[in-house]
C-alpha cells in the first residue's frame, strides 16, 4: 500500500463523522501522515419563487471553529491543520485545492450539527 502524506477529514460535527475522525486519526498515526480537519458552514438562502438573497450562515463561526480545534492529532508524529471555509460543503470539498491534493480522503455520513 502507498504510504499517504495528507488526509483532507471533512466533517459536520455528527456523530457518524466522530467515527471517521478515528479512522482518519488511526491511518494519520500509522503513516505520519498530516491530516487536514475541513468543517464547511453553509450559507443560509431566503427567498421566495425564483428570487432569493443571501443571508449569511446560521452556524457559528467561532464555536464551529472550537469543535474544529477540539479534533486532537492522535500522535506528536500526525501534525493537525485547521480549515474553516464557507459555502456549499460538496462544491467547497471537491474544488481543486491551491494546494498538493491529499493523498487520502476520509469521509463520515452526513448526520447534521452534533
Amino acid at each position: 500500500m502507498m504510504p499517504f502524506k495528507t488526509i483532507l477529514f471533512a466533517t459536520d460535527f455528527s456523530p457518524p463523522s466522530q467515527t471517521a475522525f478515528q479512522a482518519a486519526a488511526s491511518m494519520a498515526r500509522d503513516y505520519r501522515a498530516r491530516i487536514i480537519a475541513l468543517h464547511v458552514i453553509e450559507p443560509a438562502a431566503m427567498g421566495f419563487s425564483e428570487f432569493t438573497a443571501y443571508v449569511g450562515p446560521e452556524e457559528d463561526k467561532g464555536r464551529a471553529l472550537e469543535m474544529l480545534q477540539a479534533l486532537k492529532a492522535p500522535a506528536a508524529t500526525v501534525t493537525m491543520e485547521y480549515r474553516l471555509l464557507e459555502g456549499d460543503p460538496a462544491g467547497v470539498i471537491s474544488r481543486r485545492p491551491r494546494r498538493p491534493a491529499p493523498t487520502s480522503s476520509s469521509w463520515g455520513r452526513t448526520g447534521g450539527p452534533a
